[in-house]
């Protein structure tokens, strides 16, 4: 979920609390401000819920890349190693996601 969105939500729970303490809070009878807030709050950790999932799923991937791209270097100095020589072939490139990191 974008940065925006997290942020708008947590502006509405500033403003809800706000109207909750002042006379404001009058006009908006048909509000339930207690469990706006509360869902409101619940969204919120449900984002950091999932966004703490999606980057433990990049970390996996990325360990998995990188264990893969290892092996491949490894087995490409083996053969380079039985023939006696250098591979002429384009050296393997390292995968994106944990190159950057």
């Amino acid at each position: 979920m974008p940065i925006n969105c997290r942020c708008s939500l947590l502006a509405e729970v500033e403003v809800l609390l706000h109207k909750s303490q002042t006379e404001a809070g009058e006009s908006f009878r048909d509000i339930d401000i207690p469990q706006e807030l509360q869902r409101r709050q619940e969204r919120l950790e449900k984002i950091a819920q999932v966004k703490a999932e999606i980057e433990a799923r990049a970390q996996a991937r990325s360990e998995r890349e990188k264990a893969e791209y290892e092996a491949k270097l490894k087995e490409r100095a083996a053969k380079e190693k039985v023939r006696g020589r250098k591979d002429r072939r384009q050296a393997t490139q390292s995968p994106r996601s944990w190159s950057k990191s």
